[in-house]
């Protein structure tokens, strides 16, 4: 199916394309409209520590259904949950969350955390189930959930727990994950606790001080060669107690058998659920990697930006896009290097991907958030589109999504940044052509009409993947807003021959420097 149109017009209405492009541009790659809802899968925010093994995002409605078989949508606020689809780039069926009981089906609700949408446990009988997944068969693990919690009188909540049939001789039905204890327990007062197992399966871990009903992150990280388990609290690090410290997680996890939010399992077998969380999740993920320092940063940026929690780490330790924009907080990514000497490298989320060989100034962070709309009612963001509005001159037409960078602390004059626009991951596959030049625009303020090119074309492309990119040094890259636009193509040429046959007129369009005839 051929879809490109004519420069001139691109089927546009109103300064964005219309109905029949978009129609046509997605027949072309298989899809529709309706298909769009059914396509969970994402980059993770941290592209160098690899892929989570699920990942649960209550504000994308697309992966919530309300029955246990995905085939009923949520629509509205207050639906009963009975799938949370994986949306990770990870597939298979195991890496959903269900529950075939009705009455044990938690509910989604929209406009709760910074207006974004959660999952609600009534603190009963509900709770979701993954299945068995073997990738987690390890003590090699990194965990993330944004919950909040009515604290318990008595006993604990749990948000995330994962059951194993084998790796210690007792508890393997709560072998690692994240509860909330009640101030009542003998190591009161009431707290946030990211856990693994002793050998024996002495619970070893970190806690902290909880607050009923405060958005919390909550990152768990177990590593299995130094048997240590670490946690952190909206970025804060956490200590064990005196009863169950951080070393000595010396369990080796085999035989996964389910993940689960929102209860945990009494015995191996599933059933009863028991210690129900009384409160909501918003997301949660797992990665069957020890991150390191500027790796969780980054995730735990990401987290912090779009549920407007405030983190421990501020600008002059670890980086903190979160005090830095107030608007551009959807899809936060970066890289950077910690002040432990790691670094995270590589992240990418909604079609822009940072990316640097090397970072070789110490705690140096750069980060970006786009600033599309986002309607806390429906849970739906605004979708990227070619748009002809606040040009600058020389291009045509230029992505409506657009990027607030930011750096924290100076990056290196020789460092090289890359800049990747992914076309199909913003949503613009079917209307990438290769052969064009792109420029990327750059303006210092948020007001779209001071745009101006940066870099007059890429640095390289990649036709097949569809990608764009463009290389900065540290000593060129500044703060503002960025975005990706199209050059036009030259325009017409009027040839006159003349001969023996009299006069011959002809209008041919100029080649492009690449040698294609244009459209």
């Amino acid at each position: 199916m051929n879809c490109r149109f004519a420069r001139s017009s691109r089927v546009r209405s109103g300064g964005s394309l219309n109905a029949a492009a978009v129609a046509c541009w997605l027949a072309a790659l298989g899809m529709s409209a309706a298909g769009l809802r059914g396509m969970p899968a994402q980059a993770a925010p941290v592209s160098d520590a690899g892929a989570a093994q699920f990942w649960f995002d209550a504000s994308r409605p697309s992966t919530l259904f309300q029955n246990s078989n995905g085939t009923t949508a949520v629509t509205t606020s207050g639906n009963p949950v009975g799938y949370w689809g994986n949306s990770s780039s990870l597939t298979g069926a195991s890496r959903n969350a269900t529950q075939a009981t009705s009455t044990a089906r938690p509910t989604w609700q929209t406009n709760v955390i910074n207006g974004r949408a959660v999952v609600r446990f009534d603190g009963t009988s509900d709770f979701l189930d993954t299945g068995a997944i073997s990738a987690l068969d390890t003590a090699n693990l990194t965990w993330f959930t944004v919950s909040t919690t009515v604290l318990p009188s008595t006993n604990s909540a749990n948000i995330m727990r994962s059951s194993y049939s084998g790796g210690a001789t007792a508890n393997t039905t709560s072998m690692w994950g994240t509860f909330a204890d009640s101030a009542a327990l003998p190591d009161g007062p009431a707290t946030y606790n990211a856990h693994a197992r002793a050998a024996d399966g002495t619970l070893k871990g970190g806690r902290a001080a909880a607050v009923s009903n405060a958005a919390t992150i909550v990152t768990g990280r177990w590593n299995g060669t130094t048997e240590v388990v670490n946690a952190w609290s909206n970025g804060s690090f956490q200590v064990g107690t005196a009863s169950a410290g951080n070393t000595g997680a010396s369990a080796t996890p085999s035989g996964h058998q389910r993940t689960r939010l929102g209860a945990t399992s009494i015995n191996v077998s599933g059933t009863p659920a028991g210690n129900f969380l009384n409160g909501d999740i918003a997301e949660a993920m797992v990665f069957n990697t020890v991150f390191n320092t500027a790796q969780r940063t980054v995730m735990e940026n990401y987290l912090g930006a779009k549920y407007a929690i405030n983190l421990a780490d501020n600008a002059v330790t670890n980086g903190n896009y979160q005090s830095l924009n107030a608007t551009y907080r959807n899809d936060v990514i970066g890289i950077g290097r910690a002040t432990d000497g790691s670094t995270s490298l590589g992240s990418q989320l909604s079609g822009l991907r940072l990316a640097a060989p090397t970072l070789t100034t110490t705690n140096a962070w750069v980060f970006a958030g786009n600033g599309d709309a986002y309607n806390s009612s429906t849970s739906i963001q605004t979708a990227n589109a070619l748009v002809q509005t606040n040009l600058p001159a020389g291009v045509t037409d230029r992505w409506s999504r657009v990027w607030n960078v930011e750096t924290i602390n100076t990056i290196a004059a020789g460092d090289t940044l890359g800049l990747t626009f992914d076309w199909n991951a913003g949503g613009l596959g079917g209307l990438f052509d290769a052969t064009d030049t792109f420029a990327l625009l750059y303006s210092p303020t948020a007001d779209p009409t001071s745009f101006t090119r940066l870099l007059a074309s890429q640095s390289s492309l990649d036709a097949a993947a569809r990608t764009v990119t463009f290389d900065l040094t540290g000593g060129t890259l500044a703060d503002g807003y960025y975005t990706i636009a199209i050059v036009p193509e030259p325009g017409p040429t009027l040839l006159v021959v003349t001969g023996l046959g009299g006069l011959a007129v002809g209008i041919f369009r100029r080649r492009q420097a690449r040698g294609r005839p244009a459209a």
